[in-house]
């Protein structure tokens, strides 16, 4: 007889953890290559950071043979399979979002262009650009050395979200031994399928970055605590070093998440959290100091304040433009009610977000609210289903308490630490803020679905079909919504005459000048007026332009 020879150290869905870390570590290696480039002063080109990125992949490599870490041969496929299908995706769909279009297409081109942020932090041209985190930017200039499309940057986004399902189902098939892996695989794409990160999947906004990246971290942190392999306190390292130069908020939510974790750890394992202690604290003092030196040093020492300009003195206030006029002068809590209880749109002042009949079910109303989202949401921004769902977690929760208490415990605890990071936000009602919410319903569901009892088990599954019917609904519209906004610029872009007079408003609409050329369009700029009497308007921008 023949028999097959096992991969060692191989368990139940570790192929999807080693895929989850081989794709957080294209990421890792591309940050860490174009960083490099910049601190030795060298321009971001293929030329420069080809070099550097294949004596990092050798380091890695080397490191891993030398800690007994192997993959599985199944993951490399995905991982290579993973991050091809992201820079198809990213290249095929045009980011027709106001933000990415106006300041961070402006930010990577310019990158990619010769501004280096190490040396010369100062940009005139937008004060988000010159203080905000970089980790993004860089990435999507790494992606965009290799590759003639300023869409490619965006890959980072997919890779992200690829990298969360993966890592979420690997954690819950290493801790839930005896459970379906259908039923886990399930469990991993609803936390996934987070409407904030579907949004935002093929723009460069990166709230929805944050979310998958969050989940990626929480995903290996519970890896960890229950088989204490060295994979996955890897996978959290390379992961918090991303998500701590994503936004000003990571910081925040990273260290709290982080904190929960070792003072939990310290009572499970109290050697092992020394490791994880001194693992992920040089590496948090890393990631702000070293890899996040433009912003949150240069910030401190320029401005006062790490966060600037956000917090310190001379702060700019962001929010009481962007908030519904009936939000003004309420507190945290009461505004995120506000936002799970209303209807789904995008009210600013002086307009009031409008009062819904929340327990009468009206699918001609809740078809118009999935057609509200987009990447801005500001009320009901997880989904028309998001009061119900939040409601249906309660319930759970006593159920929990009823049937198991000692699983309503671990439960409680669990929501707890991710309810923390939510509500120290003051601007929680803002989905696009808090992208982690999301993942609070399903945790209890998940919880109720690994019950003893029948009662917490069919609830828990009730529950989460109402999660996945409301991800189906907002993903469709969201991905359709991205889908048809870039084909309708796509046929405006084709149909343009090969010369051109533009006029747009300073370095706004970065994304514009950059298409033209892409599409070998010749084009000058208008000083004051366009010289035609009736200028035509490029799609979803304010840029006029004439034959």
């Amino acid at each position: 007889m023949r028999y097959h020879r096992r991969e060692p150290s191989m368990h139940r869905g570790e192929w999807s953890l080693d895929t989850a870390l081989l794709l957080i570590s294209v990421l890792g290696i591309g940050y860490t290559a174009i960083l490099t480039a910049l601190l030795c002063n060298l321009p971001p080109h293929a030329a420069v950071l080809t070099p550097i990125a294949l004596v990092l992949w050798v380091i890695f490599g080397i490191a891993m043979h030398r800690w007994g870490i192997s993959f599985a041969r199944t993951s490399y496929a995905l991982a290579i399979l993973g991050v091809t299908l992201s820079l198809f995706m990213s290249t095929s769909i045009l980011d027709t979002s106001y933000d990415g279009q106006v300041y961070h297409i402006l930010a990577i081109s310019s990158i990619k262009e010769g501004w280096n942020p190490l040396y010369h932090s100062a940009f005139p041209l937008s004060i988000w650009i010159e203080h905000y985190a970089k980790a993004p930017w860089l990435l999507a200039a790494f992606f965009y050395a290799y590759w003639p499309s300023i869409e490619v940057g965006k890959a980072t986004n997919v890779i992200c979200w690829l990298a969360s399902f993966f890592a979420a189902f690997g954690a819950l098939a290493r801790i839930f031994r005896n459970r379906s892996l259908f039923v886990l695989g399930l469990l991993g794409a609803v936390m996934a399928a987070n409407p904030v990160v579907v949004a935002e999947l093929f723009t460069y906004y990166n709230d929805g970055l944050l979310g998958s990246l969050m989940l990626v971290y929480i995903a290996a942190l519970a890896h960890y605590a229950k088989t204490f392999e060295r994979k996955s306190l890897i996978l959290a390292s390379v992961t918090l070093l991303l998500l701590l130069n994503i936004k000003f908020t990571a910081i925040v939510y990273a260290g709290l998440i982080t904190f929960i974790f070792v003072v939990y750890l310290t009572f499970a394992n109290r050697f092992k959290s020394v490791i994880v202690t001194l693992t992920l604290g040089l590496t948090f003092m890393a990631g702000v100091i070293g890899f996040g030196y433009n912003p949150y040093v240069t910030n401190t020492v320029h401005k006062g304040h790490p966060f600037y300009p956000l917090a310190g003195s001379g702060k700019i206030d962001i929010i009481s433009a962007n908030q519904p006029a009936d939000f003004a002068g309420k507190g945290t809590l009461e505004k995120m009610v506000l936002s799970l209880t209303r209807k789904t749109g995008n009210p600013i002042q002086p307009l009031q977000s409008e009062p819904r009949d929340l327990f009468t079910l009206d699918l001609d109303e809740i078809k118009t609210e999935f057609r509200h989202m987009d990447q801005d949401t500001r009320i009901g921004g997880f989904g028309p289903f998001m009061f119900w769902i939040a409601l249906g977690s309660i319930a759970l929760g006593f159920l929990l308490l009823a049937y198991d208490w000692r699983l309503a415990l671990g439960a409680a605890l669990a929501v707890a630490a991710l309810s923390a990071t939510v509500f120290i936000n003051p601007e929680s009602w803002w989905a696009r803020y808090v992208p982690q919410f999301w993942l609070i319903p399903v945790v209890i569901a998940l919880c109720g679905y690994v019950a003893r009892h029948k009662v917490p088990k069919w609830a828990a599954l009730l529950l989460l079909t109402l999660i996945g019917c409301n991800a189906l609904g907002s993903n469709y519209r969201l991905v359709h919504m991205q889908v048809k906004n870039s084909q309708q610029l796509k046929a405006q872009l084709d149909a343009l005459p090969v010369r051109l007079q533009i006029h747009r408003e300073g370095e706004g609409f970065a994304s514009v000048p950059l298409r033209l050329r892409e599409q070998g369009i010749a084009f000058t700029y208008a000083q004051n007026e366009l010289s035609c009497k009736h200028p035509d308007q490029i799609k979803f921008s304010i840029v006029r332009y004439c034959d």
